[in-house]
């Protein structure tokens, strides 16, 4: 059985609750979704796009493997942190 993805319209406002927009897709799909300008606030050529305050569409893995995944872009991400701060660290 392959994957699913949701995609997550995810707010700037911390008072706004993210919310799932569409689910049962491919990682292709999923991907696709997200590089159309429409799928931002700031690329959406809707001018009502801005009424709900800032926002973009992302993926993520439906099901009990989205807590996996989470983690490992947690730990991608914290290691490009480490990284870039050693190399900022290193130019001084």
């Amino acid at each position: 059985m392959s994957d699913t993805y949701n995609i997550k319209r995810m707010f700037f406002d911390n008072q706004r609750q993210d919310k799932i927009i569409r689910t049962g897709l491919t990682l292709q799909e999923a991907q696709a979704w997200c590089r159309d300008p429409e799928t931002s606030s700031s690329t959406a050529a809707d001018p009502t796009a801005v009424d709900a305050g800032p926002w973009f569409d992302g993926y993520d893995l439906e099901g009990e493997s989205a807590d996996v995944a989470f983690i490992v872009a947690a730990n991608r991400t914290s290691s490009r942190m480490a990284a870039a701060k050693a190399r900022e660290e290193a130019q001084r």
